[in-house]
């Protein structure tokens, strides 16, 4: 992964600037590779950025994990939501939620129907 020489030397320029700060252009690669590691969702389109999230992962675990303790949502339909759910995250997200995988072994209803009365009370 590389950065275009536009953006380090601005970033370089920046640190030097506001900070005071020394720092090479290949550091700026290797900090970069490293946020990724670290599970930030950082996209490239004319230069780096984070990209921003509909749900902060502390929103999404909270979904979650009522998805998980609703007695009233049938396992298997759970499971789906939770699916939906985790496609708003990043890639990283889904290895910190290991323990959705008990979904299972929760009281859980076998209504089916659970989804499909709430529509019908809506209207």
């Amino acid at each position: 992964m590389s950065i275009t020489g536009f953006y380090k030397t601005t970033s370089i320029r920046h640190l030097q600037n506001d900070y005071c700060t020394e720092c090479e252009r290949k550091a700026i690669s290797r900090n970069i590779e490293t946020l990724i590691e670290f599970g930030y969702d950082i996209a490239y389109d004319k230069g780096y950025y984070i990209r921003e999230r509909l749900f902060e992962e502390s929103e999404l675990r909270l979904l979650i994990d009522g998805v998980m303790a609703s007695r009233q949502i049938p396992a298997d339909q759970g499971r789906q939501l939770i699916d939906k759910l985790n496609m708003l995250s990043s890639i990283y997200f889904k290895k910190k939620m290991r323990h959705v995988w008990n979904i299972f072994s929760l009281p859980h209803t076998n209504n089916k129907e659970f989804f499909y009365m709430g529509m019908h009370l809506t209207k």
